[in-house]
Order: structure tokens, then sequence, then C-alpha cells
């Protein structure tokens, strides 16, 4: 049988909903009156006039950033519905993670919001953001060392050496900011490899019973 019109209607509240929420974002930022308000919708390459592979690698560590932010909560979602709670808490937390570092990505927050805005430190965000990651190492060591640690090690070493470099040295150009962006997203690829590989793995471990034999 088709759809009724009722049915058809339930299905786009979703879609609704998140619109309600775009609009009013949108009309926080219309409803300013100021010219300012227009370059939030615009490329950040071409307000300045700059060629358009600036910061190419800082994108895409945000857009790895997202990847592993949307495995996780899937796998979340599905493990937390199974009635898995140390692997939805493990999940949890990375996509909670993975969340912090994206927005910090979008948003500039540790080098030029929260400084800017708030007059907080820029070490004082980096090591609030260490504090959380170690937060959620500690409260999922059980789920961690199971298996694949060391690609998880090896993505943290990296970026904490990134952190080491942005902290000692605080580049302006040159090598060390090579050497700062590029630890940076190599860890992030560790990062983002590491959920993929540890959700898919999950998620088999929970699906194998009702999968068809091979």
């Amino acid at each position: 049988r088709g759809f009724t019109a009722r049915e058809q209607l339930a299905t786009l509240l979703p879609l609704l909903g998140a619109w309600v929420v775009g609009v009013a974002v949108l009309a926080l930022v219309l409803l300013r009156e100021s010219e300012e308000r227009y370059q939030l919708f615009l490329d950040a390459n071409h307000v300045a006039g700059l060629p358009w592979w600036v910061g190419a690698y800082a994108e895409l560590s945000t857009a790895l950033w997202a990847v592993g932010l949307t495995v996780a909560a899937c796998g979340w979602f599905v493990v937390r519905v199974v009635g898995r709670p140390a692997a939805a808490r493990f999940l949890g937390g990375a996509a909670a993670i993975s969340l912090l570092f994206f927005l910090d990505g979008v948003l500039r927050l540790h080098t030029r919001l929260l400084p800017q805005l708030l007059h907080v430190p820029k070490l004082v965000v980096l090591a609030g953001y260490g504090a959380a990651m170690v937060g959620w190492l500690v409260s999922s060591r059980d789920e961690i060392v199971r298996a694949l640690w060391q690609v998880l090690a090896a993505g943290l070493l990296t970026l904490g050496g990134s952190v080491v470099v942005d902290a000692a040295l605080r580049p302006v150009g040159g090598a060390a900011v090579l050497a700062e962006d590029a630890l940076k997203f190599l860890g992030v690829l560790g990062w983002t490899t590491y959920l993929a590989v540890t959700t898919r793995d999950i998620l088999l471990s929970v699906l194998r019973p009702v999968l068809p034999p091979r």
C-alpha cells in the first residue's frame, strides 16, 4: 500500500526540526545591524584575497575530525541500543572529543575565539583539551587495551608533538609551522583511522549473531 498523507508528513518532521534550528541561527546573525554579518557566509580566502590552497591542510584536518565524530556517534547509537554500556561509553566519549576538536577547527577556539573574546590564555585552553582526552582515556581504558591501542597511541603522540611545537616554539612561519601542522595532520589521521577501524570491529561483534554466515 502507499503511504498516507499523515505518514508522509511525519517523515518530514526531522527535516523541519533541523530547519527550525537553522533558521533561528540565521536569524541571530542576520538581525545584527552590521555589514560584517555577511562575511560569515563567505569563504575566508575569498574575503582576504588569498589563493584557494591556503589553509587546505587545516580544512582537511577539520573534515577528518568530523569523520571521526560521525563514525563514533553512529557506533555509539548502535551499541547503546543493543545494551553494551562500556562500548557506548567508549564511543560516546570519542565522539565528544572529536566534536570538541571539530569545533576548535571551525571556530578557532584555542587560537582566536577564547583568547581574544574571553581572554582565556591559549595554553589554558590546550590544557583543558588535554584533560578531556586524559579523562576519556582513563574512563575507557578497558575498551582501549582490547585492540588497536598502538594506532591510538601513534595518533595521540603526533597530536601531542604538535601541541609541544606550538607551545614551545610559538611558530609564526617556516619550518616550525610546517612541523606543527604536519604533526597535527598525521595525528588526526591516526585518530580517525583508529575510530573507523575500532567502531567497525565493535559493530561486527554486535551484529555477528544476526548476520548471515559467509
